[in-house]
């Protein structure tokens, strides 16, 4: 016995001077690399802000790290707070700088031992963590080399069949140690080292899978956004080729042992696999400047964790000792004390200028709920987004974000602590910056989508192809953001229900709420003199901002089947199809159609009540069917008569019984001007009454709330 542990501890030696020689080797190389190829390396102030976005990606995948082995400790029964976890793991990150590269395992294991946690389950999750990791990996890396031509790349570049090999190898030694355990337990005499808890159900096991696959696109992204911003690469053919050669590199930098922090090996792993593609000295920099943002971006982890309170959960105590006393006092600190009307933050980069987020907000308060905003502008100069154009636009946006979310984050952990959270329209980013906060605290998302970017980009306005690597980005965004939420608010169920079906939601996980209108739509009342009949053509008015979903071609259409004596057309926008419509009405002239390219929005209702009728939608796209535009509401508020398209989504509100209504195909020119030669027929009958008496009173602020805070309480958001 004696001297096969001397047998042991020599070969133990031998393995750790070897390992170490690489390592040095490695750090070493690279090093030489780094000097030989950017010794004349020009550093500009503009390349910081990319390393700090890539920094903050680099803490965000932490957390998503944080959270899977959360996961995992909870599938095997050691339930503990979030908040205790991600301190444990956010600090023991910064152990892997120390020589050894096990170093913060070993930070992990202790700090969740004095936190209650029993060591033998920390140590299995660990494994269980690695095994995740590599097999993750190995689909990721698979999935993203398939995707390109291999033979196009010369150089040392792995086939598939090298890196299933590889794969194999790695799972295969995993789980030989996992089996040997007990007797490995027995012969360094501390048994039960790998004893196996609980095992996590498998639906446990694939949310783990899918969040690394995550944090490795965001990785590849971040890596991608790096080597275009400061070496101006064009990333676009070998987007998602590089995504999987820096998996590679990460986990092999993060596999191999005595490498702190896997540094050098990552590196001569990246520049390896990445030079026969753009050289070496691009390799090289990307390399380099790609650590340095990991450096970054786990001090920024280290002080995250740090400032995280210490609590610990009690299981199966029948005494509350001093410490566990005050360790729950702290946790239930936050916790709201019990009212009659739910409370909500209203949290996020949501845009103003947007009818949606005023309306809620107002309609959320007049149902009683008590509102707070945790808000910063970043819309101010970009209320049209489609008309964001240029690398200076998209860098000056990106900044503004860079500087909200600090000092949004910081004023929500200070904030008390409410039943909910609504995250506004457009939150889609807001989500994944909010969530492992909100996580902390414990409080529920509840995420107004309000449109699919995935919809409007690829499926509405097809920007891109189904499958080009951008959209594919898109959906994966949108269905993670949806699965972080607690809850995803729609404007109608028809939307509600693409989502569903889209993103594979439950029933009660998709909820909906009607757009509504400004209270000043229904305040301003329409003064009209009944002592005189109106003579002379109708005034017919459209306003929007000129998208496909509007359908303003078909206006045209119709307003020369319509003759001049009868009607006046007035179009009031501009937008995306500015210059398609100036081409067809310069086509051909429409003497008593007036374009006007934009009036004061709070004038809006001005001119409504100028009208004798309102035009809505037109357009024949699957979004346009999935929606009620504001403008919709407004008209009805205020009472004047509306055609506009049918569709599933118009059902929930209107009817063609209803007076004053006509719902007619999309993007139909005849049905369109039928419909206005009808309401010229039988204007003198509505203009005497207000067609929309009976809808207003669905469609108030308070009614739309109400409605909402009862869905809200009905999926157990709040109590």
């Amino acid at each position: 016995m004696g001297d096969a542990l001397l047998k042991f501890q020599n070969f133990k030696s031998l393995f750790g001077i070897i390992t170490r020689l690489f390592v040095v080797f490695a750090i070493a190389y690279f090093g030489y690399c780094v000097y030989q190829q950017l010794e004349h390396f020009q550093w500009q102030p503009d390349y910081t802000i990319p390393l700090l976005i890539t920094s903050l990606t680099f803490v965000l995948t932490n957390t998503v790290g944080a959270y899977i082995w959360y996961l995992l400790l909870q599938g095997i029964g050691e339930k503990q707070y979030f908040a205790t976890t991600t301190r444990i793991f956010f600090i023991s990150q910064i152990a892997k700088y120390i020589p050894g590269n096990i170093a913060h395992l070993l930070g992990r294991v202790v700090m969740a031992k004095s936190a209650g946690l029993a060591a033998t389950n920390v140590s299995y999750t660990l494994v269980f963590e690695l095994v995740l990791l590599v097999f993750s990996s190995i689909l990721f890396a698979t999935a993203t080399i398939a995707y390109v031509d291999i033979d196009t790349i010369a150089g040392p570049i792995p086939t598939l069949t090298e890196l299933l090999y590889i794969g194999v190898v790695c799972l295969a030694t995993i789980v030989l140690i996992i089996y040997l355990s007990p007797k490995l337990s027995a012969r360094i005499r501390q048994q039960n080292i790998l004893q196996i808890p609980t095992m996590p159900r498998a639906r446990v096991l694939l949310n783990c899978i899918l969040l690394y696959l995550f944090a490795y696109f965001l990785l590849g992204l971040s890596t991608n956004f790096l080597a275009h911003a400061i070496f101006d690469i064009d990333i676009e053919g070998n987007f998602l080729f590089i995504c999987g050669i820096f998996t590679i590199a990460f986990v092999g930098g993060f596999l191999a042992p005595g490498s702190p922090a896997g540094i050098g090996v990552r590196e001569i792993i990246f520049v390896l696999l990445l030079t026969p593609i753009y050289g070496e000295l691009a390799a090289v920099g990307i390399a380099a400047f790609t650590r340095i943002a990991q450096m970054l971006g786990d001090c920024i982890t280290l002080f995250i964790g740090s400032c995280l309170p210490k609590v610990t959960m009690l299981t199966g105590s029948s005494s509350l000792t001093d410490s566990s006393s005050a360790a729950i006092k702290r946790q239930t600190k936050d916790a709201p004390a019990k009212q009659q009307h739910p409370s909500a933050i209203y949290w996020g980069t949501y845009d103003l200028s947007k009818p949606r987020n005023p309306i809620l907000l107002n309609s959320l308060a007049q149902a009683g709920c008590k509102i707070v905003t945790c808000h910063e502008n970043i819309w101010a100069k970009d209320n049209d987004k489609s008309q964001i154009r240029g690398i200076g636009s998209w860098f000056a946006l990106a900044l503004r974000y860079l500087l909200a979310y600090p000092a949004l984050i910081m004023r929500f952990m200070r904030l008390q602590k409410p039943d909910f959270i609504m995250i506004g329209y457009l939150g889609h980013l807001d989500v994944f910056m909010l969530w492992p906060f909100a996580k902390l605290r414990g409080i529920p998302i509840v995420w107004d989508a309000f449109i699919s970017l995935y919809n409007t980009v690829v499926e509405d306005r097809k920007l891109f192809g189904k499958h080009h690597p951008l959209s594919i980005a898109i959906y994966c965004w949108e269905w993670l953001a949806c699965r972080l939420a607690t809850t995803v608010l729609l404007d109608t169920n028809a939307h509600a229900d693409y989502f569903r079906q889209k993103y594979a939601l439950g029933p009660n996980k998709v909820i909906h709420a009607f757009v509504g209108a400004e209270e000043y739509f229904f305040q301003q009342q329409l003064v009209t003199d009944h002592s005189s009949i109106k003579s002379g053509p109708i005034n017919i008015l459209f306003y929007g901002t000129f998208i496909p979903l509007h359908g303003i071609s078909t206006i045209i259409k119709a307003s020369r089947l319509v003759p001049s004596d009868i009607a006046n057309w007035t179009i009031i926008g501009k937008g995306q199809e500015s210059n398609k419509i100036q081409a067809e009405l310069d086509s051909a002239k429409v003497s008593n159609l007036t374009w006007i390219t934009w009036v004061p929005y709070e004038q809006l209702v001005d001119q409504i009540h100028a009208a004798d009728i309102c035009l809505g939608i037109f357009g024949n796209t699957q979004k346009s069917a999935m929606v009620i535009p504001n403008k919709v509401f407004q008209i009805i508020a205020a009472g004047k008569p509306i055609v506009t398209r049918d569709s599933p989504a118009i059902a929930e509100l209107l009817g063609n019984d209803d007076p004053g209504i006509w719902l007619i195909p999309a993007e139909n020119e005849e049905a369109l001007a039928q419909a206005i030669l009808e309401f010229y027929q039988h204007r003198h009958a509505l203009d005497k009454i207000d067609p929309h008496a009976s809808l207003k009173e669905k469609i108030l602020p308070k009614t739309i709330g109400s409605k909402l805070v009862s869905t809200l309480n009905q999926v157990g958001i709040f109590n």
